[in-house]
């Protein structure tokens, strides 16, 4: 971000209506994702969404102004709305359902691996070798990710209906009656209100405020930053797995670990608003890391409850899923938009290292995020039983 102001003379305003760009198409695509991942297959979508981020990436790297530099990263959140749900609708057959809690925690490990492992290094190639020329080499290899993803990933043997469902039981609806079916249960919504508040603001922080408060605010150099940042990944990490494990294996359950996750997630930014002055670089550690823990083993497990109710309702996972998943990427866009404004609030962008306008800014996240928390209690479990 700092390297887009410098580039475009952004202000904080337009730095967060320019980062929403990317998860409104995200949200906007997700719906069709999933009906064409239930009808072609997760081949076909990942290769060729990802072949569209390629064209958003090298758009992005020749950008001289701000409205092309847009258009590059709306063609980025199209393409890579093609990613999570055929991922998803290709796993869901391979394994049993009481094992799903744990494959979902390994398939956002190695993506948030993805996200650690690039930090350092983009960090370092953007400020030897020029944002340009970084994410031309980002688009190169984006390109080569398409090309293997039509010659490699092979898909298991499934029945799709004519409604555009797949991975159900008897009696396939169809993809009207699918969706309908869906969007009057409740506790879609109440999922899909969580999905909103938790990672509309921890993707806000992670993504677009955490570096500039890092370097503007506590005056912490840029590698040294991107090295703290990698905490929230490592905590990201360590618990996708852990959570999908110990709720497949040990606690039965899926509402226990969301309730408790969701407590932690709320009290990370209480610290931040409460103590922002204060931390020091230690403390910084810790709040990353803790809400880096929280998110990551929310994120699976939000999703296995998703495709648990999906499978009791008979309906298509890549559906399901993808009328979901843009309640996340329209969290993002929002408290993007919204933070951007309350910390740059139409000043210049030197109020980027305004302290009172992060504090105001984190206190709408502290203060939905405690609301998210209130509403996990009303959750219904979906452990499956039989299993």
């Amino acid at each position: 971000s700092i390297y887009l102001v410098e580039s475009f003379h952004a202000t904080a305003i337009g730095l967060g209506i320019f980062s929403s760009m990317y998860f409104y198409p995200y949200a906007v695509c997700q719906p069709f994702v999933g009906v064409l991942t239930d009808r072609l297959g997760g081949r076909r979508i990942i290769a060729c969404f990802t072949f569209i981020a390629f064209l958003g990436c090298l758009l992005f790297s020749v950008s001289r102004e701000m409205v092309s530099a847009s258009l590059g990263r709306v063609l980025v959140g199209i393409g890579v709305a093609g990613a999570f749900v055929p991922s998803i609708e290709i796993l869901a057959p391979l394994f049993q359902a009481n094992q799903f809690g744990l494959i979902n925690g390994l398939l956002m490990t190695i993506g948030t691996a993805g996200a650690i492992g690039a930090s350092v290094p983009l960090a370092a190639s953007a400020l030897h070798f020029g944002w340009r020329q970084t994410f031309l080499i980002i688009a190169l290899a984006t390109l080569t990710l398409s090309l293997l993803a039509f010659s490699v990933i092979r898909e298991g043997r499934k029945s799709v209906s004519k409604g555009g469902t797949s991975n159900g039981g008897e009696g396939r609806s169809s993809l009207k009656d699918s969706i309908r079916l869906i969007l009057r249960d409740r506790y879609f919504w109440l999922k899909g209100f969580l999905l909103f508040f938790i990672f509309g603001t921890y993707i806000t922080f992670q993504g677009l405020w955490s570096y500039p408060l890092l370097v503007g605010v506590y005056r912490i150099d840029g590698i040294f930053a991107s090295k703290i940042l990698m905490t929230i990944g490592i905590g990201f990490i360590s618990s996708s797995v852990l959570t999908g494990f110990l709720s497949d294996r040990i606690f039965k359950s899926r509402k226990l670990p969301i309730v408790s996750l969701t407590g932690m997630f709320a009290m990370t930014w209480w610290v931040l608003v409460i103590y922002l002055e204060t931390l020091n670089r230690n403390a910084l550690v810790a709040v990353f890391f803790f809400m880096g823990f929280a998110a990551g083993g929310l994120n699976p497990i939000l999703f296995t409850m998703v495709k648990e109710l999906l499978t009791e309702k008979g309906v298509g996972v890549g559906l399901g899923i993808g009328l979901i998943n843009p309640s996340a990427f329209v969290g993002v866009a929002f408290y993007q938009t919204v933070t951007g404004y309350v910390i740059g609030h139409g000043s210049a962008v030197q109020r980027l290292s305004s302290t009172a306008g992060y504090r105001n800014a984190f206190l709408l996240c502290a203060v939905t995020s405690l609301f998210a928390f209130f509403l996990t209690f009303f959750l219904k479990e979906t452990y499956p039983r039989t299993q």
